[in-house]
């Protein structure tokens, strides 16, 4: 990878007065797909679970750096973001460094499918967990059929590794609203609890409606190293900044197929990331759904925590300083997420 460019100093913590109003509501009803995969486990319990306890790491070491290629070819925004297939998984859109440091991303997420004949689940897209019991992810990463072969894994830096934990998913909740590359969300409720450690742990989520332009914000995922290139087996991390949207979607607007992913533009539902004019550290093919967060500033006598605001969604190639990466916005989705994951009422 290109080391990232020089940044200005961030502007102040969002906060919920700084907005990006959505289009719409994004409440219930729930798109569900459900397959009758629950187990029991004598150790299923929220144990260990505390909601103000999200959003922590157990250290914050430096890490080890290398270069990785990054100049791709450009495709078509149609070649890139295609209308979602339910029969396979899409694994569009990290360039960056081997995090070494187990529990240094804790919240991160392997989601695959355990397909028949194969001893080990194919590992495709990124998650963040939410809780003990859910999961974020792209909601183009999961289809809508054979609930039952989708896996889950945490713990883990490398794919090759024995699996520290590792659960299947009961359900499946994609957004109500999500069409072509808009509300690009879904939530994953595993069949098992897992337990909170110093290597899983849920990341926190942002407040509703914050902004975070021009805020440092972190990647992470076990995508291609390079356009078209091999994928990773050790978890990449990048250090990108959320990039003004308006802007964003003018250098989107203009290419071939946007329309028909966007209709309507961006509105509340996407965020821009990306490594400043130079490019280099991006997602990559095998990123989806992977977090992007940022680290909050620490309260008084209380640690910093990482705040999730972007799911990986799409973009083109991968390191193009002419189009930032596309996640979905998460402070657009808060009300729709807890009412899911911790059953709180979706205010009208």
């Amino acid at each position: 990878m290109q080391e990232g460019s020089a940044h200005q100093d961030p502007p102040e913590e969002p906060n919920s007065a700084q907005v990006h109003k959505p289009q719409q509501d994004h409440q219930p009803p729930l798109t569900t797909f459900t397959e009758e995969t629950t187990e029991t486990d004598p150790d299923d319990d929220d144990a260990g679970w505390d909601e103000g306890l999200c959003g922590l790491v157990s250290t914050d070491s430096p890490l080890q750096r290398r270069r990785r290629e990054t100049s791709s070819p450009l495709k078509p925004v149609e070649e890139v973001i295609p209308p979602p297939k339910t029969d396979r998984f899409r694994t569009e859109v990290v360039q960056g460094r081997d995090v070494n440091q187990p529990g240094r991303w804790p919240w991160m997420a392997a989601v695959g499918r355990q397909r028949p004949g194969h001893p080990t689940p194919t590992w495709l897209c990124g998650g963040a967990l939410l809780s003990a019991r859910w999961v974020v992810t792209a909601a183009h990463c999961v289809p809508t059929d054979e609930v039952a072969s989708l896996r889950v894994r945490f713990g883990e830096l490398r794919l090759s590794a024995p699996a520290a934990v590792e659960r299947g998913v009961s359900r499946v909740l994609r957004h109500p609203d999500q069409t072509a590359a808009l509300h690009d969300l879904a939530l994953l409720q595993m069949n098992r609890h897992v337990r909170r450690s110093d290597t899983v742990r849920a990341v926190c989520l942002p407040p509703s409606g914050a902004d975070f332009t021009g805020r440092p914000v972190t990647l992470t995922g076990w995508g291609r190293l390079s356009f078209g290139g091999a994928t990773a087996d050790v978890l990449q991390e990048a250090q990108l900044r959320v990039t003004d949207t308006a802007q964003c979607e003018a250098a989107y607007s203009h290419l071939a197929g946007f329309s028909h992913s966007f209709p309507g533009g961006f509105g509340g539902s996407v965020l821009c990331a990306g490594d400043g004019p130079t490019g280099g550290e991006d997602a990559c093919q095998g990123d989806s759904g992977g977090p992007l967060v940022y680290r909050s500033a620490a309260a008084t006598g209380g640690e910093a925590q990482y705040l999730l605001v972007g799911v990986v969604s799409t973009g083109i190639g991968c390191g193009n300083p002419h189009f930032p990466g596309l996640y979905t916005r998460v402070a657009s989705y808060v009300p729709w997420i807890r009412a899911v994951v911790f059953g709180e009422a979706v205010e009208k």
